[in-house]
């Protein structure tokens, strides 16, 4: 029987640090599943101690855990989505992901 109180959370901070990547992390502003604000302060803290000046952390407001405009961002909201919006990314995070790689590639 599987535990879930074993693999239900993962803590990627130990990874982050160590990481010699650019790292770029979005955090839902309604995401209910993890703290958003928490866990963007977390991703600051160990992407400055990785040393790595290209990593960037966005807050997106109206979205959630899967980077989806919502309402509410509860779970039951999640929930009744319909499959075609399951793919709808906001607009934002995209234009985002865009300007961060383009420079990545220019340096």
């Amino acid at each position: 029987m599987w535990d879930r109180s074993v693999d239900w959370f993962f803590d990627p901070m130990d990874a982050i640090r160590q990481t010699a990547i650019p790292i770029l992390a979005f955090f839902g502003e309604l995401d209910k599943q993890v703290n958003p604000v928490r866990g963007a302060e977390n991703y600051l803290q160990a992407i400055s101690e990785a040393g790595h000046p290209d990593s960037r952390v966005e807050m997106l407001p109206g979205v959630d855990h899967s980077l989806v405009e919502v309402t509410t961002g509860c779970l039951s909201e999640r929930d009744y989505r319909p499959r075609c919006q399951w793919l709808q990314y906001a607009p934002e995070s995209l234009e985002i992901m865009e300007d961060w790689l383009v420079r990545l590639g220019s340096c």
